[in-house]
């Protein structure tokens, strides 16, 4: 079954009208953002509403802006093989926030956790192994945005 971006987002967003702040279609992706409390009712919905079925993560993004108050914003891109779509959801984040992992609901994700900890210091709760994958342990977050200005200089 592949059911079309815009049948599906109106779907989502019907059944999470409580926790999708904004939804939004890039190109053939379907966006929505959500606060950090919505985070595990909406990956458990995701993955097992009969509908929908995004039951794999191809990877969790971060971007970083430092002059933003939400200076995070994390999107899990999630695929359904059941119905051809991918689905990305955005969780904006302070710096001193704690994400709830949700490596028990989507097993992939555990060590794109351990990644994004790594790279920017995001904290997972729940998540036992946030040990460095490519770096030292003395190695502070390689790709915070004021960690690569001061390199530049």
């Amino acid at each position: 079954m592949n059911r079309k971006p815009n049948e599906l987002s109106e779907y989502v967003e019907y059944i999470l009208r409580n926790d999708v702040k904004e939804a939004r279609l890039t190109n053939s992706d379907y966006v929505i953002k959500i606060a950090p409390s919505s985070l595990i009712k909406t990956i458990t919905f995701l993955r097992d509403d009969n509908v929908c079925l995004f039951c794999s993560i191809s990877d969790i993004l971060v971007v970083d802006t430092p002059s933003n108050e939400f200076r995070f914003s994390v999107y899990y891109n999630l695929i359904s093989y059941h119905i051809g779509q991918r689905i990305m959801v955005e969780v904006p984040i302070k710096s001193s926030d704690t994400l709830k992992s949700i490596s028990h609901l989507i097993p992939g994700a555990k060590i794109m956790e351990r990644e994004a900890h790594e790279m920017f210091g995001i904290k997972f709760a729940k998540n036992e192994n946030l040990k460095p994958l490519y770096l030292c342990d003395n190695v502070r977050s390689p790709m915070l945005k004021e960690i690569k200005e001061e390199n530049n200089e």
